[in-house]
């Protein structure tokens, strides 16, 4: 009876989730991280959460005021807005394995949560990164958090500081130079009712054997359906973003954002959040160590802004499982134009850029032990 209602609860939400337009995250402290058929920038190590288009590090903050050691999976499968554009060209369809086992121990009076998270994605479409494989691991991250640290009596706020480091456990970080990254992060959250609001921000710094990155600038031995999609974009002078490779590493990046989650009854939630992210890049940084530098030439060039909307509904089928629908949205918050500033998009739905995949539309399973 339970999965026929669950069923029912899914049918009935995919028509409001085709009209709300936008994506998933039921942590608080999550970021949506689409999947773009189109290559993403040489790895910049970047430490904005991921999102979880399910219930299952929800259920796993459950598990934290317990204590102990939980383990939580994701199953999830993204198909990307370009492939209703022209699937001979842009097609994306692609599923995303995550696995984040944590401990939660008490230091002293102190709460203290310790998770690793692992990932890895299968594209089933032509795939048309720079290396033509299917399969894309992912970096191995190490997290401490201390849940409910504080939380103000006069306001209701509860506060929650992060910090993580990246293990580069792929060939393109290795390719990059890149040692480590560094990331501290802040989180508040207050609840009202049926309702929770957060607000995160997060600042991380990249470490590289150099600020160059070995990865090339544009795409060598990708598909020509690809090639050409790049060369169109080039020649329109567009700055989209998922065109081309970046030559240099991101030393510094900062997001701030915030959600809001209403938990409808005690198994439907519905969640939607916004992420505005800025890097700054090695730009300028001598690549040998005979060459010569300016003294202001350091940082402050190369420059990347992004933002990341997710709009979900989780449906916790069990203790265990749970099932989501989802839509996220990655991409710069404005558009390209020659000799211009180019307008601003709208943020839960790539309008204009739908063949990039900016915006990816998505179904999870999830599973928490």
């Amino acid at each position: 009876m339970k999965n026929l209602k669950a069923a029912l609860i899914v049918v009935l939400l995919a028509p409001f989730l085709a009209l709300a337009k936008e994506v998933p995250t039921t942590n608080p402290t999550a970021a949506p991280t689409p999947k773009p058929a189109a290559p993403a920038a040489a790895p910049t190590a970047s430490t904005t959460p991921t999102a979880s288009t399910s219930g299952a590090l929800a259920a796993l903050d459950e598990k934290e005021k317990q204590g102990g050691f939980s383990l939580g999976v994701d199953l999830d499968h993204s198909l990307g807005t370009g492939t209703f554009v022209d699937p001979s060209l842009y097609s994306y369809f692609g599923a995303t394995l995550s696995v984040v086992p944590r401990y939660v121990f008490t230091a002293g009076e102190v709460k203290i949560a310790a998770s690793l998270a692992l990932r890895g994605a299968w594209e089933y479409t032509l795939p048309d990164n720079e290396n033509g494989r299917r399969f894309s691991p992912g970096d191995t991250r190490l997290g401490l958090s201390a849940p409910g640290l504080y939380k103000n009596e006069l306001t209701g706020i509860a506060f929650q500081p992060s910090i993580g480091i990246l293990i580069p456990t792929t060939p393109e970080s290795w390719q990059a130079g890149l040692i480590t990254n560094l990331s501290v992060g802040l989180a508040f959250s207050r609840p009202v009712g049926k309702f929770n609001f957060a607000l995160t921000a997060n600042g991380s710094r990249g470490f590289h054997l150099t600020g160059a990155s070995q990865v090339p600038s544009r795409p060598s031995g990708a598909s020509a359906q690809l090639n050409s999609f790049s060369a169109r974009q080039s020649a329109e002078g567009k700055d989209e973003p998922f065109v081309g490779f970046s030559a240099w590493n991101t030393a510094w990046s900062f997001n701030v954002g915030g959600n809001i989650s209403l938990q409808a009854s005690d198994a439907l939630s519905f969640v939607v959040g916004y992420t505005y992210s800025r890097s700054w890049k090695y730009f300028g940084v001598p690549i040998g160590p005979n060459e010569t530098l300016p003294a202001n030439a350091r940082y402050g060039a190369g420059e990347g802004e992004r933002t990341s909307t997710v709009i979900a509904a989780n449906y916790q089928l069990t203790d265990h499982y749970g099932i989501s629908l989802s839509a996220s949205t990655l991409q710069t918050p404005r558009s390209g134009a020659m000799g211009g500033a180019g307008y601003f998009r709208f943020p839960f739905w790539a309008i204009g850029n739908a063949a990039d995949n900016a915006t990816s539309l998505s179904f999870t399973f999830s599973a928490t032990y």
